[in-house]
């Protein structure tokens, strides 16, 4: 039925009543959890920046701490490469770690959510796990961090072995 016609009719009958269609209350509802869904994927998106910059942030202190062991590990014929290729492994694992305890978080928030739905509003609903988007999102707290990590790991790849050895223990 057109809803147009329906409208009109029923304003016709009885003047002053709002009508809205199941069509029309759905497409609200929808509209509300769409908005909803943008709003906690950016909150998302910028708790995961400020993770990188924290990341990056304990990485350069990770490298000034062990700026003598780097030292060492030159000093004994290691390359600038390899160096840099440890922290982005530390970085990397870091990032795994993120991922794999972000994600539990999440399918466990998501699961706690429909159990919700279904003990407060009786709406018996499925969890659906959304493959593509978390891939995406594990791709993209990878390469942040990594991100993060460079600079650090250019900076000990650069400095000559004896300015690291003289950094002493501990950056001291």
């Amino acid at each position: 039925i057109d809803e147009e016609k329906v409208e009109k009719t029923i304003a016709d009958a009885a003047p002053g009543v709002f009508f809205r269609s199941g069509r029309s209350v759905r497409e609200s509802i929808d509209e509300i959890g769409y908005s909803l869904l943008n709003l906690y994927s950016t909150i998302g998106a910028a708790a995961m920046l400020l993770a990188c910059l924290a990341v990056g942030n304990v990485l350069i202190a990770n490298v000034a701490a062990r700026s003598f062991e780097y030292g060492v590990i030159r000093a004994v014929g290691g390359r600038a490469g390899m160096l840099l290729r440890l922290i982005l492994a530390e970085a990397t694992l870091m990032a795994i770690t993120a991922m794999i305890l972000g994600t539990a978080l999440g399918l466990h928030e998501a699961w706690m959510g429909v159990e919700m739905y279904r003990d407060l509003a009786g709406l018996v609903l499925q969890l659906r796990v959304p493959l593509a988007p978390m891939v995406m999102a594990w791709c993209i707290v990878l390469i942040l961090t990594l991100l993060a990590a460079l600079p650090a790991g250019l900076r000990v790849a650069r400095t000559p072995p004896r300015e690291l050895l003289a950094a002493g223990r501990a950056g001291v």
